[in-house]
């Protein structure tokens, strides 16, 4: 009864929320409604200045600050060819010193270990009186790595299966 509660709490969770809001539209058509559009928020003079005296900021800066940044601005720099091929030319020559600095990593763990760990888990979290939740996001994690061992694996040709021991 339990794997019955968790798996149908897994099948929930994964139900996209545009499955459920299309299935309404189906039964009920009178319920869609089309988005308004935001109204746009006016900032009036007087909340400029009682901001500008709090915030010891210009008010012309927060007028600004509150239209967003003007058009004319240009955020991006211009740069010629030249200027960007010295650019990525020097960002190599940066990635190749940081590269001479790289740590040996640890070991990887295999998709197997990770599934005996979460059983291991799931084992432990059942003889101890874990919450449900701590259950289910153990029960989460075990598939995922199940998932990723059967993924991993390489599929035998047909001819190792005909092949003499």
């Amino acid at each position: 009864m339990k794997d019955l509660v968790f798996a149908l709490s897994q099948s929930w969770s994964a139900l996209p929320s545009s499955t459920i809001k299309s299935s309404w539209k189906k039964l009920w058509p009178d319920i869609i409604t089309t988005p308004s559009n935001d109204p746009q928020i006016s900032v009036t003079s007087d909340v400029i200045e009682q901001v500008s005296t709090e915030t010891q900021i210009s008010p012309e800066d927060l007028e600004v600050w509150c239209r967003g940044m003007d058009k004319e601005e240009n955020v991006f720099l211009e740069m010629s060819d030249e200027d960007i091929i010295k650019e990525v030319s020097n960002n190599t020559t940066n990635d190749q010193e940081d590269n001479d600095d790289v740590i040996a990593t640890a070991p990887q763990v295999t998709d197997q270990d990770a599934v005996n760990a979460f059983e291991l888990g799931l084992q432990w979290a059942e003889e101890n009186g874990t919450s449900y939740n701590e259950l289910l996001l153990l029960r989460r994690l075990r598939d995922k790595a199940l998932i990723s061992r059967y993924n991993n694996l390489k599929q035998k040709k047909i001819d190792e299966y005909f092949k003499a021991s």
